[in-house]
């Protein structure tokens, strides 16, 4: 039996092919055919599965499985800050790739940085049973000492408050549209801003410290936005970070694999609310810690 995975990320087809093994299949990629993928224009992770398995599936006749993707939350942040005065760059649209070497294809994204003011890499994380039941919550890493410990910043204040996200297992069912909670926008909208020009260059150790403040800022407004559970502001040597000219950080943004977290990542206000506090979190970053000339 063969089988097309919808990704030219080779670190997900050599998971999937260790798992298949067993089984007999034969597990194919878009690197064993010339596609270029569609624009995750979906709302919804399961969306944009769906939407990358069916044109795989269509255009090689054969079945095709497409994994879910945090790009809808890194299109919505985009969307926030430009809406701000921001200017945005995106590593990439869509499911391809820089090479189809995972070194090669980190440093062509991690270059993308320079001249920039920051960076911020958005993931989803899960983790396989049986512990999928006890890990939930929102991680913001920078890279800084390996012996440093997590802290936890406090939940940023929002005028009104949000509602609670899935406070019980019956409110990770469908919600009925004249129930739905309203955006982020609609509870704390953000107003275009004038920023500062900052400076393009500084050491390494400088560096940590913005990061680590930025960390701290979107944690605070992600936790604000969300109710999320707060796993802490985290260091950690992942590439994106170690290797960034500028003050960079990676957020985990929940758990899929956790039954009720899991459930929150597929509901597109909620995602909503994810973008917000990133958002939000940057631009505070940017008025009042990023240095200026």
């Amino acid at each position: 039996m063969r089988l097309v995975l919808a990704t030219s990320n080779p670190g997900k087809v050599r998971e999937l092919k260790k798992g298949l093994a067993p089984l007999g299949w034969t597990l194919l990629s878009l690197a064993d055919f010339p596609l270029r993928m569609p624009k995750e224009e979906g709302a919804t992770f399961l969306e944009n599965a769906l939407l990358k398995a069916a044109y795989v599936a269509k255009a090689t006749g054969l079945p095709a499985l497409a994994d879910d993707s945090g790009l809808e939350v890194a299109l919505r942040v985009r969307r926030l800050l430009e809406e701000a005065g921001v200017a945005v760059t995106l590593t990439r649209e869509d499911d391809n790739t820089f090479s189809p070497d995972k070194r090669t294809d980190l440093s062509q994204r991690v270059a993308l940085a320079e001249g920039k003011d920051l960076f911020v890499s958005i993931h989803a994380n899960a983790i396989a049973p049986p512990r999928a039941d006890g890990w939930c919550g929102l991680e913001v890493y920078y890279f800084g000492p390996g012996n440093a410990c997590p802290f936890f910043p406090a939940p940023a204040p929002l005028q009104p408050p949000p509602l609670a996200i899935a406070p019980s297992p019956l409110e990770t069912l469908p919600t009925p549209p004249d129930l739905a909670q309203p955006s982020p926008e609609d509870v704390n909208p953000i107003p275009p801003q004038s920023l500062p020009t900052p400076t393009p260059l500084m050491n390494s150790l400088r560096r940590m410290e913005l990061s680590r403040t930025l960390a701290t800022r979107v944690m605070a407004h992600l936790l604000g936005a969300t109710a999320a559970f707060n796993r802490g502001v985290r260091s950690a040597d992942f590439y994106v970070i170690r290797y960034n000219s500028v003050p960079a950080i990676l957020v985990e943004m929940g758990y899929l694999s956790h039954p009720l977290e899991g459930q929150n990542l597929r509901q597109p206000n909620y995602l909503d609310r994810l973008a917000y506090g990133i958002a939000r979190g940057v631009l505070e970053y940017l008025e009042n810690d990023h240095p200026v000339e």
